[in-house]
């Protein structure tokens, strides 16, 4: 048992010499989902509440630089897309019909603790843009569905925490998971019926599954 072990040990933390070059692409796809978001009405209706969402998809793509066993730096472009799902206004639950999607690029760093090896953890994060493009074509309040159909976007600061792991098949493909929560300063507004509403700043949380290529 303890020979076992120790095969174990060395086989997942081989020497990140073993691997092809510091240059890297990666790719990968999952699900997320946003939490539920800051809404205020004005105009012919007032209050406020939140508007929360359905899971929904997000992919990306990466082009990252090994600078030594322990940092990396990558460029990273992210798309993503969910359904509204759910709408409360001072404790009144009403239902939303609509999508918002989102792209734009982070530049990020990772921080490797045990360097790289055949099962690398890793953590970090970075600063980017986002752009939100939201359609709400429906809206049920008090079981009346009262079609809408407006749309909004907004572009703004984003950032996102990043924590996975990478598992290499080979010297220069690797599979792994990625946890990643996303903000961004993407508060937008619209007006439909003689009601205004502006909705706050988004928070979601996404996990992939990435391949990654080394060169």
């Amino acid at each position: 048992m303890t020979r076992f072990a120790l095969a174990i040990a060395a086989f997942l933390l081989f020497p990140a010499a073993s691997f092809a070059g510091d240059l890297y692409l990666s790719a990968s796809g999952g699900a997320m989902a946003i939490t539920a978001t800051d809404i205020k009405l004005s105009g012919a209706m007032s209050g406020s509440g939140h508007i929360g969402g359905h899971s929904g998809a997000i992919a990306s793509g990466i082009v990252g630089y090994r600078f030594g066993p322990f940092v990396s730096a990558e460029a990273e472009i992210v798309y993503g897309k969910f359904n509204y799902g759910s709408l409360d206004i001072g404790g009144v639950k009403s239902k939303v019909t609509g999508d918002m999607s989102m792209f734009g690029g982070f530049g990020n760093l990772i921080f490797t603790p045990l360097g790289y090896n055949a099962f690398t953890p890793y953590v970090g994060g970075g600063l980017g843009a986002m752009n939100y493009e939201s359609n709400v074509d429906s809206v049920q309040i008090r079981g009346i569905e009262n079609s809408v159909h407006v749309g909004s976007s907004k572009t703004g600061l984003a950032a996102n925490f990043i924590a996975g792991f990478d598992f290499a098949a080979n010297e220069r493909l690797s599979i792994g998971a990625r946890y990643r929560a996303i903000w961004s300063d993407a508060d937008m507004a619209w007006t439909a019926r003689g009601v205004k509403v502006e909705q706050g700043d988004i928070l979601s949380h996404a996990l992939t599954v990435n391949a990654i290529l080394r060169f």
